[in-house]
């Protein structure tokens, strides 16, 4: 009789489980269904109008739209692999004040017709923090928090807040805080917001969230996983606020400059001579839009449906630059990266890999793999220009070598020189688009030297120029560090 009570128990508790697994499954189906669809009818619907009237509103609309899309399948996706316990963070060095910087900025097209004072604050505006973690997770994070409070706020003003509140042997241990003055969040609210599908409606205080329900309970999920906390602070009419407390390993310099030798997350200049390119992808759409972009760009390539086509060609032509998409039927872009390098296993082909499942851990382990570049589709036509402008610039042997086998001293420091000389024209010039690019790349190239006090301070300057390209005041105060820094190095 015991024994069979207690698998009654058991029974009952599973179908409890059960039941609770689909109440959630609908609520996941129901939500999902709705706020795709949505995205998706205007997008439809302003391409049947874009037929008769393509005016520049109505491809704004689309775009908007196609952006949104692509944001909900990002957080469907996500959902998916923390559910499934498939989710694993990254660890690299990254300078902390970046990712604060991309927060701000990316934000700042959605303040358009609002009457909102938006704010970067933070205790360490003069210095590098170089740390170590997931980057890519650290702005999801915060983006989501800041997009949050836009969403819910009509005037007034949203600050996004960082502090360093200690600063240990290894770690530096740091307040983050999102602040807004829009609707406020009802205290009964307030604890199950970060539940999966929990979208807040109050008709009297006019709280709604549109959305899958997904944002705050992934951004939950990430800050447990990475050993921090979050809390928030709200009050009706007044504004919410969100604290994060986070502690990161310090960073090591060389390694942050190592990891600024592929960035694909601004436009360089485009290189004098671009080669012949190749580009493999199963999806004719995909190769009629690269094409556009290459016709539009004076950029010559050509287009192969299937590896083997390709594999024709590159017997009679040696590629030089190869796109490959990664899943396609037969033969796909994995195995077309191990046979390129048995083709042509002296040379130096860029490989650029493209694919829907871009996550930082398969960049990690396409990089690791002998991949140069990796595009997350879907793609924006800058994404994909800055990754061959790069792969012009410097072929995969001239990266890894700079990363594993750097040029001798004498070699370094004459292109130092070089560069320098360079920096202060574009100065004098006021070319702060040029002048962004070269301070990026020779950021790098000083870091490589072993100089860390230039290195930063390049960095520095870099990122100043990023945030205010109208300030004069900065590229005046870099002329200056730059003539000083020449003052100060011993002579040959």
């Amino acid at each position: 009789i015991t024994k069979s009570r207690v698998y009654r128990v058991k029974l009952e508790k599973e179908k409890l489980r059960v039941e609770e697994l689909s109440k959630v499954k609908e609520r996941f189906l129901a939500n999902v269904s709705h706020e795709l669809k949505t995205p998706l009818q205007t997008i439809i619907g302003y391409t049947e109008l874009m037929e008769a009237e393509p005016t520049k509103e109505n491809i704004s609309v689309v775009k908007n739209s196609a952006d949104h899309l692509n944001y909900l399948v990002s957080d469907i996706l996500d959902y998916s692999k923390i559910m499934t316990d498939k989710f694993e963070l990254t660890d690299r060095t990254f300078d902390f004040r970046s990712v604060l910087e991309y927060a701000y900025q990316s934000q700042l097209p959605l303040l358009h017709g609002k009457q909102i004072d938006f704010k970067l604050l933070c205790n360490f505006e003069n210095q590098e923090i170089i740390v170590r973690g997931d980057e890519f997770r650290l702005r999801q994070i915060l983006i989501n928090l800041v997009n949050n409070a836009i969403k819910f706020t009509n005037s007034g003003c949203i600050i996004l807040k960082a502090d360093i509140i200690d600063k240990e042997k290894d770690n530096y241990s740091i307040e983050l805080a999102v602040k807004d003055t829009g609707c406020g969040i009802a205290h009964e609210h307030q604890e199950t917001i970060f539940e999966y599908f929990e979208q807040i409606e109050d008709k009297d205080t006019l709280i709604f969230q549109k959305g899958t329900g997904l944002g705050l309970a992934i951004v939950k999920q990430l800050i447990l996983r990475m050993n921090a906390s979050i809390r928030l602070e709200s009050e009706i009419g007044k504004g919410t606020t969100f604290f994060i407390n986070i502690k990161l390993p310090k960073g090591n310099m060389r390694e942050f400059a190592a990891n600024l030798v592929n960035p694909i997350d601004h436009l360089p200049n485009k290189p004098n001579f671009i080669p012949h390119i190749h580009v493999i992808d199963d999806e004719p759409y995909i190769l009629d839009l690269i094409k556009n972009i290459f016709d539009k760009n004076a950029i010559e390539g050509s287009f192969f449906s299937s590896v083997d086509q390709f594999l024709d060609a590159a017997r009679i032509s040696e590629p030089k630059i190869v796109i490959t998409d990664l899943r396609m039927p037969g033969k796909d872009g994995m195995q077309l990266n191990e046979i390129i390098k048995s083709m042509f296993p002296s040379n130096n082909i860029y490989m650029m890999a493209m694919t829907a499942q871009a996550t930082p851990e398969q960049i990690k382990e396409l990089m690791e793999l002998g991949f140069d570049a990796v595009l997350s589709k879907p793609f924006k036509k800058m994404e994909l220009l800055a990754a061959i402008y790069q792969g012009c610039e410097t072929t995969a042997s001239i990266v890894r070598a700079e990363m594993l086998e750097p040029e001798d001293d004498a070699s370094i420091d004459l292109q130092i020189d070089k560069d320098l000389e360079v920096l202060r024209k574009l100065i004098q010039q006021n070319d702060t688009d040029r002048l962004e690019d070269l301070l990026h790349r020779l950021s790098s190239r000083v870091g490589f030297s072993g100089d860390e006090k230039l290195a930063l301070l390049l960095r520095k300057y870099e990122l100043d120029i990023r945030s205010n390209p109208k300030d004069e005041g900065i590229l005046n105060s870099l002329f200056d560090a730059i003539k000083a820094y020449e003052a100060e190095k011993p002579s040959a």
